[in-house]
């Protein structure tokens, strides 16, 4: 992969074996869990940590690989309140509806950079974010 790239399949059509997949354990949590990973790993956070630490193919490609996802560090969802998971799933909705946008993307990288508590400096440094 050059740029990662997550998609939202709740009804569970489009999975493979043959490529990295998340579901949850608790049937109920599955749309707001899943929809906050995939808030997590469309970010610029997460781009940053695979081109960082997926091994490295020729041409600027890194392997992506489910051990890297799992070894990811993530926020902690228990401590985001309603309203916050509430934005996340509403940016994450309008993301897999098509609706994708460099506006979208900034939003989300905030709405991610918030949640893992990045000071002015470190979204300056590793989103490029003001």
């Amino acid at each position: 992969m050059l740029t990662p790239r997550f998609a939202l399949d709740i009804k569970g059509q489009f999975v493979v074996s043959r490529s990295p997949f998340a579901i949850a354990r608790d049937v109920s949590e599955e749309g707001p869990l899943l929809r906050f990973f995939n808030a997590v790993l469309n970010s610029s956070v997460c781009s940053w940590y695979l081109k960082t630490y997926a091994p490295k193919y020729a041409h600027g490609y890194n392997r992506l690989e489910a051990s890297l996802l799992k070894g990811m560090p993530a926020p902690d969802i228990s401590r985001v309140d309603g309203a916050e998971l509430r934005r996340i799933a509403a940016a994450v909705d309008r993301l897999n509806s098509g609706r994708a946008s460099e506006s979208l993307d900034t939003e989300i990288d905030r709405l991610v950079a918030d949640l893992y508590g990045f000071s002015s400096q470190d979204r300056r440094n590793v989103l490029g974010l003001e």
